[in-house]
């Protein structure tokens, strides 16, 4: 147990003893898990599928016809839950490393999409390449980039010309991301095993579309992009446009088949539609907070609360609305998921997944409000030595133009305010 996992849990003790003594306060707490935090999934916690894998393909257990990926055309993909667990499982390239070719197929990537993750090219001419060019043998890290390199001489692996670069990686990589890099650290480990909670009879059948961009007077192909299939909604959540889609006839077979509704727990769920194009989709998945790991005895919320027998106005009110306020018997902070709808690929905006920053406090609070399940704020517990808020990017004034010259946004605000 490290610095960060007693800080957590000492603030969970204090303030769970605090809850059960002041019921008002225990209802203010259990009402933020509707809040909109908790209706964005962080992105920590969602198994991700990038169009542009270059691993769909009939090995890892992806259906789609060979001649329409070879045409470059728009196809439908079958994947089943096994494909998508060998998909979205961590990959890593331990030493002594291997090829950019080689490196590229593990991550799924296309060989010269990774140089960008290398140091600059060194030049074509002797002379640059002995100005420019890192020295033999010596292993590279380039800032911000997750790969290991080292430059060998080209001739034994059967190449000519500049020397060849051997990659490898000192930890595990995300292959959902663009860039390959894993969560923060303050997450944890978790996101290595969140593949596996994807069931084996799962089964998704996804559209994917060509990507061509112009280069000059010819347009060359780009890759790929998902047209997202939308994501599992309560029927009565859907807005008017929305119902007409999926209460209209359908036209193709396409259309057929995304147009299912079924029945869980009593409600109606329909695919709410949706249609962009996008690169990556995300599958949100349950968080292991706190209260996972305690395995504790959750707060009581019901209108006796409270040591003393007091109930506080808050909960009077809340009280009244009835049992299906959500807000009455026993809380177990983060074991009751809030986002609504049964759990599928979409894409971001659909599940409004949000990325996680310490450029400020507000990463931290709502860290902290992920894995405590809403009853912990950010100033309740302490942040963990080595740990602090950090930006990449200096910040500095935004300077505007004024006359040709340019004046900070400051001074202008003190100029207007002369006038």
């Amino acid at each position: 147990m490290d610095e960060l996992d007693r800080n957590l849990i000492d603030a969970w003790h204090r303030i769970t003893a605090k809850c059960r003594r002041d019921r008002t306060e225990a209802v203010k707490r259990a009402r933020r898990q509707w809040s909109k935090t908790f209706s964005c999934p962080p992105r920590a916690w969602c198994v991700a599928l990038r169009a542009a894998d270059t691993r769909l393909t009939e090995q890892f257990g992806v259906v789609a016809r060979e001649d329409e990926v070879e045409m470059g055309i728009e196809h439908e993909v079958l994947i089943d839950g096994a494909a998508v667990r060998r998909l979205c499982a961590p990959v890593s390239i331990p030493w002594p490393g291997v090829k950019l070719k080689e490196a590229a197929a593990i991550l799924g990537k296309h060989c010269e999409g990774l140089r960008h993750w290398l140091p600059v090219r060194p030049g074509r001419s002797k002379a640059a390449r002995a100005e420019q060019a890192p020295e033999r043998w010596r292993p590279i890290h380039v800032p911000g980039s997750p790969l290991h390199v080292r430059y060998e001489c080209a001739m034994p692996y059967g190449h000519s010309g500049v020397d060849v670069p051997i990659v490898w990686t000192v930890g595990e990589l995300d292959p959902g991301h663009v860039r390959g890099r894993p969560p923060h650290a303050v997450w944890g480990s978790m996101w290595r095993s969140l593949s596996k909670r994807i069931p084996k009879n799962y089964l998704m059948n996804v559209k994917r579309l060509p990507r061509w961009r112009p280069y000059g007077d010819k347009v060359r192909f780009r890759g790929w992009n998902w047209a997202c299939p939308g994501r599992w909604a309560p029927i009565e959540s859907l807005t008017a446009e929305q119902r007409e889609i999926v209460d209209r006839e359908p036209a193709t077979e396409w259309e057929e088949q995304r147009r299912p509704m079924m029945e869980q727990d009593g409600r109606t769920f329909a695919l709410r539609p949706c249609g962009r194009r996008v690169d990556v989709l995300y599958a949100p998945l349950p968080i292991y907070g706190i209260s996972h790991f305690l395995d504790g005895e959750g707060i009581d919320l019901s209108a006796r609360g409270g040591a003393d027998g007091e109930q506080g106005a808050l909960g009077r009110e809340r009280q009244e609305e009835g049992t299906g306020s959500g807000l009455s018997g026993e809380w177990l902070p983060g074991q009751n998921s809030s986002f609504l709808g049964l759990r599928s690929f979409a894409c971001r905006h659909c599940w409004r997944v949000k990325g996680f920053s310490l450029c400020d406090y507000r990463g931290w609070n709502e860290f902290v409000t992920y894995i405590s399940g809403g009853l912990l704020f950010g100033h309740e517990v302490a942040m963990p030595t080595g740990l602090a808020f950090e930006r990449k990017v200096a910040f500095k004034k935004r300077a505007i133009m004024e006359n040709g010259k340019q004046t900070h946004s400051g001074e202008v605000v003190r100029a207007l305010g002369a006038l």
